[in-house]
């Protein structure tokens, strides 16, 4: 079984470190009459009337969102900056010309435009009203010269504190880092760079100092990443603390260069534009592999524009799936990373680390033992997909020392061929291809070979199964618009794929569900996509309407048919589209759910 791949939505979110599995939305009230809807804590701020996202507060924090009359709950979109919008262009280098049209399209005097990345051509767009976002949106959406508008995401790290003096080091021998160190020489191993967009490193360890090299503080804007955290202390031993100085831990690339760049403050958070400026620094600054200890929810397009500016630079790129045992968060589900769920020492799935079909390998990630902030020789123990991220991150720097002419595609794909099959035979959802083994990678990197997983072996022919049975055949369906002609929701789900359902053009986000009647144990969901597809959707499952899961996030989405397992209850079955993958809107031939 391959993978599936990984893209975008419309505004400037937070990414948030913890993904929820079984997203409990909040309550809203109906709306008074200054537009505004409070519940308890609950208060929402804005809503965009063509789509139905709205803008809520929960406390000191802002989120994007989505309501459906189905419910009186707003199904979470992230946690957002509600005054900023990532701009792209068209083209890339982003003039004053580029700067003034927009700040023209744009009516609320308020606005304050500034060069995000120039050479990526990003804008960031400062709001002077809350309440102008939607908007703003709208209005940015009809600039000839503007690509795409989305949210900037806040990020936070993904490690869970556990025992801080846990002293065992267990996690280089379950991936035989050792034998691996006997392959590739310490002279191989300082030729390659690791750098570590995290929350800045202890600069003064005993442990790394002699590894580093210059890096860059994106938090203060300055050229001294210290780390007030210890989350990036700890990543960075992980991948590539010293081995055989008589001190501390051994990291897995033990030797290599490591570039700290801080993209994360002292609490842990960052957003999307400091982590897209990190990426694009490590990669101009001489990285060989980019480790991501850190995720959310998001749909960001202008990140996965980052992601393939590494790649296409022969960067490698590695990032964690996220500690919330739900689905891969943002950024592990961008095309082209290898993305890291958590095991602990007996092997066995983290109970924490999320899953999917972005999965590519498993690594150690409970009670990982390594450096810390603090004093020359501080250390302590973490868990979290975020210690298992800089264990791949190091086996990719051991891989590309060992064979230098490989390309980013060619070590992911001999990370996955080398992996130690975990859990169903195979690729799974859960373990990817298995447990990343660093001794068997480098193998293969030296017999010049790029790893490219064959498909997973047919089971065995078995009798034939029961006609499948599809739950949602001319049931109650609802849609968030219609573009007109009869193309209503029901369309969608009367078993004929010569009708179909067809949204109003040119709006995101919009949604479709179906009622199946009653609650049913769910397999699968088919979406038969016409020309107007989905680049960005999620599906969404529930028992009564107010409490969803959310089963399955794409950003790349290609059209055709769409098969999404679900294997779980539900009576209602949600499709939400964040990013049309043409200029119309978003239209289904039919939406199909199997179960019994």
């Amino acid at each position: 079984m391959g993978k599936k791949y990984k893209g975008s939505l419309t505004v400037r979110f937070l990414i948030a470190t913890l993904l929820l599995c079984f997203v409990i939305f909040p309550q809203v009230a109906v709306a008074g009459n200054d537009g505004q809807a409070d519940n308890g804590s609950k208060t929402i701020i804005v809503k965009d009337p063509k789509s139905g996202a709205v803008i809520y507060r929960n406390a000191a924090s802002f989120f994007y969102g989505f309501t459906v009359p189905i419910s009186t709950a707003i199904i979470d979109g992230g946690e957002i900056d509600p005054t900023e919008i990532i701009v792209k262009y068209k083209n890339a280098n982003v003039t004053t010309e580029k700067m003034d049209s927009l700040a023209r399209t744009i009516s609320d005097s308020g606005v304050k435009i500034s060069r995000l990345n120039e050479q990526l051509g990003f804008a960031l767009v400062k709001l002077g009203n809350q309440q102008a976002y939607f908007h703003t949106l709208n209005q940015l959406s009809k600039d000839a010269n503007i690509e795409y508008a989305e949210p900037n995401y806040v990020a936070r790290i993904v490690q869970t504190p556990n025992d801080p003096y846990y002293p065992q080091q267990w996690g280089p021998r379950n991936i035989q880092a050792d034998l691996a160190w006997d392959k590739v020489s310490p002279a191989k191993r300082s030729g390659v760079t690791i750098a570590v967009l995290d929350t800045g490193v202890n600069l003064n360890h005993e442990d790394l100092q002699a590894g580093l090299v210059p890096g860059y503080n994106f938090i203060n804007n300055n050229n001294t990443p210290t780390d007030g955290h210890g989350h990036g202390t700890h990543v960075a031993g992980i991948a590539a603390a010293a081995v055989n100085n008589g001190k501390g831990i051994a990291g897995i690339a033990g030797g290599a260069k490591i570039m700290p760049v801080k993209v994360m403050n002292d609490s842990g958070f960052g957003d999307y534009a400091g982590i897209i400026n990190g990426i694009k620094y490590a990669v101009d600054h001489g990285a060989d592999v980019i480790s991501l200890s850190l995720g959310g929810p998001g749909f960001s397009r202008a990140m996965q524009d980052a992601v393939d500016y590494a790649v296409s630079r022969g960067v490698s790129v590695v990032a964690a799936s996220g500690n919330n045992n739900g689905p891969v968060a943002f950024p592990g589900n961008c095309e082209g990373v290898i993305t890291v769920g958590a095991v602990d020492s007996n092997n066995q799935r983290a109970s924490f680390s999320n899953y999917g079909p972005e999965m590519d390998v498993a690594a150690p990630g409970v009670n990982i033992f390594s450096s810390y902030k603090g004093s020359a020789s501080s250390y302590t123990s973490m868990s979290g997909t975020s210690m298992a991220t800089p264990f791949v991150s190091g086996v990719a720097a051991l891989v590309k020392a060992a064979n230098p002419n490989l390309a980013p595609g060619e070590i992911a794909g001999i990370i996955n061929q080398s992996a130690t099959d975990l859990g169903a035979a195979g690729f799974d959802n859960y373990y990817g291809y298995g447990l990343v083994n660093a001794a068997k990678a480098v193998d293969l990197a030296q017999k010049g070979q790029t790893g490219n997983p064959g498909p997973t072996p047919a089971p065995t022919p078995s009798p034939a199964p029961a006609p499948r049975v599809n739950l949602a055949l001319n049931k109650t369906a609802v849609a968030s618009s219609v573009e007109g002609g009869g193309r209503t929701a029901v369309m969608a789900v009367d078993g004929n794929t010569a009708t179909r359902w067809a949204s109003q053009p040119g709006v995101d986000p919009q949604w479709i569900y179906v009622d199946l009647g009653r609650t049913h144990w769910i397999d699968q969901v088919v979406l038969k996509w016409e020309a107007a597809f989905a680049r960005g959707y999620q599906v969404y499952v529930s028992n009564d309407g107010q409490n969803w899961t959310n089963i399955y996030n794409t950003y790349n989405g290609d059209g055709g048919t769409d098969t999404i397992n679900a294997g779980m209850q539900g009576r209602y079955v949600l499709v939400m589209g964040t990013r049309r993958g043409t200029p119309y809107g978003y239209s289904l031939w039919e939406f199909e759910v199997y179960g019994k």
